[in-house]
């Protein structure tokens, strides 16, 4: 009888055994690797091109933005304009309000020859005034791609900083005007004097 028993455990245990064996053989799946960073498709968004210029006066920064659409993008942009100016104007508070800044006097308009879209407002608290100083801030709401600020930008005369760059493939240029010659910059800050 113990024979019998052991007998069977053995037959249980070599079956068990070779069950084991037989799945730990078969070919293991792999998930497929992630694209290097440089590979990556852009997400699809259907803007080609952005034209960024603020300009600052007293303590306004006067913002306007010109995007530039596929055609099928901007078609479906031009059929739902309401949604396009709310959806725009939220995210771009929302940026804003990360550092403090607010915009109003919103007006968007749809440039059916060029397949472009302008955004214009007024931002507020971007630039501050010590003695006959003023701090102009721009930090990262300009929506530049990291490793790309104020340093990059080139001094095209005294009073304007241009930067030229792409945001996920799309090219960007920014153009920052001031009221007078300014006296510096770091990488999100530009210093001017008072105007006369």
């Amino acid at each position: 009888m113990a024979n019998r028993f052991k007998t069977k455990f053995w037959r249980v245990g070599i079956v068990l055994f070779a069950v084991i064996i037989v799945g730990g053989c078969a070919a293991p799946t792999e998930a497929p690797s992630p694209l290097p960073e440089e590979e990556k498709p852009p997400p699809v968004t259907g803007e080609i091109k952005r034209i960024v210029e603020v300009e600052a006066t007293e303590q306004t920064l006067h913002y306007q933005r010109q995007s530039f659409w596929t055609a099928e993008r901007f078609s479906e942009l031009s059929a739902n304009k309401d949604e396009f100016e709310a959806d725009f104007m939220s995210s771009f508070d929302s940026n804003l309000a990360e550092y403090n800044l607010y915009a109003q006097n919103y007006e968007i308009s749809f440039d059916e020859p060029n397949g472009s879209t302008k955004v214009t407002c007024h931002i507020y608290n971007g630039i501050s005034k010590k003695g006959d100083k003023y701090t102009a801030r721009f930090e990262k709401w300009l929506s530049l791609p990291v490793g790309f600020d104020l340093l990059d930008f080139h001094k095209i005369s005294p009073d304007t900083l241009y930067g030229e760059t792409e945001v996920e493939g799309m090219p960007v240029t920014v153009t920052l005007r001031f009221p007078v010659p300014i006296t510096g910059n770091c990488h999100w800050h530009v210093w001017y004097p008072m105007p006369r």
